[in-house]
């Protein structure tokens, strides 16, 4: 489980390529644990960007993703796997920091289509909405250790994190990923169960938060 003793000193800008759910509870997490940090953003709907202007105290919005990336320490690729070919390709000289949050997408695919770049790969889950993150982490072959300290700190703003072997992720992925999903399916089971044996919806579904 990671953790880093300087977090709230370290960490001064952030960038994020994408700003859909998992880009804003990241960046939500982060603003929250690093008082004053500049957030470089960039989306193609600008209602997203406007969220991020509304919630946040110091945004920059980016004219394009290689911008965003060079303006801070570590950039966050938060769009759609499907989005991704276009992205790698309008980032291919960047040698910044970048983290992806891509499902599927590998370590070795995002350092051939990069590289200059210093990559990381996270597989996070959507409790880091309330700073509850479990998530899994690994590193490409291009970082130094600065890197993993940023990378760490970011991580641990939004829940903990575990470094792993990239070869586990999808393991990750199963695991603490989508078991936010699984849960929630077994609580609706408990639900529905204690409805049927005669409890107001209401009252089965606050105990069942509370169990």
């Amino acid at each position: 489980i990671i953790n880093s003793l300087h977090e709230k000193e370290r960490m001064k800008s952030i960038g994020f390529i994408g700003a859909g759910n998992m880009g804003f509870a990241l960046a939500k997490a982060a603003a929250a644990r690093f008082p004053g940090v500049t957030l470089h953003v960039v989306d193609v709907k600008p209602e997203r960007v406007e969220l991020f202007r509304r919630e946040f105290s110091d945004v920059r919005v980016a004219g394009s993703p290689a911008q965003a990336a060079e303006a801070a320490e570590l950039t966050v690729l938060a769009v759609k796997p499907q989005d991704f070919a276009v992205l790698l390709e309008e980032l291919r000289g960047c040698r910044a920091l970048l983290v992806s949050i891509a499902a599927g997408v590998t370590l070795a695919r995002l350092e051939q289509a990069l590289p200059a770049a210093r990559l990381a790969r996270v597989a996070p889950n959507t409790p880091c909405l309330v700073g509850e993150m479990a998530a899994g982490y690994a590193f490409g072959s291009r970082v130094i250790p600065v890197d993993k300290e940023l990378v760490r700190a970011f991580l641990a703003a939004a829940g903990k994190a575990v470094e792993v072997e990239e070869r586990l992720l999808d393991a990750v992925i199963g695991l603490s990923s989508s078991g936010p999903a699984f849960v929630a399916r077994l609580m609706e089971a408990f639900v529905e169960a204690g409805r049927r044996l005669g409890l107001s919806a209401e009252a089965a579904r606050e105990l069942t938060l509370q169990t």
